[in-house]
């Protein structure tokens, strides 16, 4: 395939999104677009070249067997936001970059958004998606607060309605249903049913693709019979992110020696080995995987720089941990990691009606202990949760992005969601 020239036209034939109609490979076209005496092969018009959306670069190529000619149109304002000169880096590095000033903290809480509002139309579910990915996370108020409130069947639960608003489906039905209820029973199998306290952590880190959004329901938490029970939030890449700042040899650990991540139980048996910390090329974080109830045997002769890597980020996002000195880790060090989490843990109550939806790659929750009276009832707390695809959540947000491009060209750069693919 032979490039034959390419020319600024107007009024293309261009359908979004915006990518070529067609496209040639990189070793059909390499070396193709300079002529015998070195000039580039492309015509312009009088009018320059700009960004507007009605500008479109027109390739046209031909076949060196058939000599058929193709053309191919690329919209201007596309092509200027995918160029990749130092500048255009930077400026994407500083969009999609996950760092505590973009995290949610003890004194920024997530959005918060009214349920009807959400599901009523597609620029409410679009809003909602925009602010996770931003954020981290948000709260959708006003749903049905109970139970009773809820049509019959599973299928209609509001958290299964609001996912596939979201991500088209549920996801990752294996262990737990399509749709789980954490609520407190006898000889349970896990401990989020248990009044325990649960340490931050992300779920199901033991498959190679986690969850990508985590709903969870609250349609009971009686103030007079639950004493307790705080749900937590910290954002871990944003933690990693200032890891690299304060301890660039421990962060550097975490990112090359790899942890193993294990479920087992009668009727599963998973396991997934990856370093806690993935960066691209650029050295920024894009990924995390935390979740220490579900961690197995360390692979690895480097066992205890291991560990106090580890303890080291577990200090920032874990701010109920005992307030002992850690041998071996600097003590002022100890002291900034401490207040980082005090700093950027955000604990609240859930009441009924709320949905708490986060992006479990990016964010770590967890619930403080607590305590039932002598009249609680089952169910005086009662959440009801489900999980979303991360890349059919980012398949979502796009489509409806699409329209809004045109209004607001920074859309197409979004904060990095933690699978590691950066923020298209």
């Amino acid at each position: 395939m032979r490039l034959v020239e390419c020319r600024l036209v107007r009024d293309s034939p261009h359908v979004a999104p915006p990518l070529g109609s067609w496209h040639a490979s990189a070793a059909d076209i390499y070396g193709q677009g300079k002529g015998r005496n070195g000039k580039d092969k492309v015509e312009e018009e009088d009018h320059e070249l700009d960004q507007d959306n009605d500008n479109f670069l027109q390739v046209t190529w031909q076949n060196a067997l058939t000599n058929e000619k193709m053309q191919s149109h690329y919209c201007m304002a596309w092509l200027w936001q995918c160029r990749y000169d130092d500048a255009a880096l930077q400026q994407r590095r500083d969009a999609t970059i996950v760092s505590p000033s973009q995290a949610i903290s003890s004194s920024k809480a997530p959005k918060t958004f009214d349920y009807a509002n959400v599901v009523a139309t597609d620029e409410g579910i679009f809003q909602l998606l925009h602010a996770i990915l931003e954020d981290g996370a948000a709260l959708v108020r006003n749903a049905p607060k109970s139970l009773e409130d809820e049509p019959a069947g599973a299928a209609t639960f509001t958290v299964k309605k609001l996912a596939q608003s979201l991500a088209g489906d549920t996801s990752h039905g294996h262990l737990y249903g399509d749709i789980f209820h954490v609520v407190t029973k006898r000889n349970a199998e896990n401990i989020a049913y248990t009044s325990h306290a649960l340490v931050p952590h992300q779920d199901l880190a033991y498959y190679e693709s986690q969850p990508g959004l985590q709903l969870l329901h609250c349609v009971c938490n009686d103030a007079n019979t639950v004493i307790g029970g705080a749900s937590t939030l910290v954002d871990v890449m944003a933690a990693a992110t200032e890891l690299q700042t304060l301890a660039p040899d421990l962060f550097d650990v975490l990112k090359r020696v790899e942890a193993t991540f294990i479920k087992q139980r009668h009727d599963a048996d998973m396991v997934f080995r990856g370093p806690c910390v993935t960066v691209d090329s650029s050295h920024q974080v894009t990924g995390v995987r935390w979740s220490p109830p579900f961690e197995g045997p360390v692979c690895t002769n480097r066992v205890e720089a291991y560990f106090m890597a580890k303890a080291a980020l577990e200090l920032m996002v874990d701010n109920a941990l005992p307030n002992d000195n850690l041998v071996g880790l600097d003590y002022e060090l100890q002291k900034a990691l401490r207040q980082y989490a005090n700093d950027y843990t955000w604990e609240y109550r859930l009441q009924p009606g709320d949905v708490l939806v986060f992006n479990n790659q990016r964010m770590l929750h967890g619930r403080r202990e607590f305590s039932l009276t002598e009249n609680a009832q089952d169910g005086d707390r009662h959440l009801i949760g489900c999980y979303t695809n991360m890349e059919e959540t980012l398949n979502q947000y796009r489509l409806l992005r699409r329209n809004r491009l045109t209004k607001d060209p920074s859309l197409l750069i979004h904060r990095n969601a933690g699978n590691n693919s950066g923020g298209d």
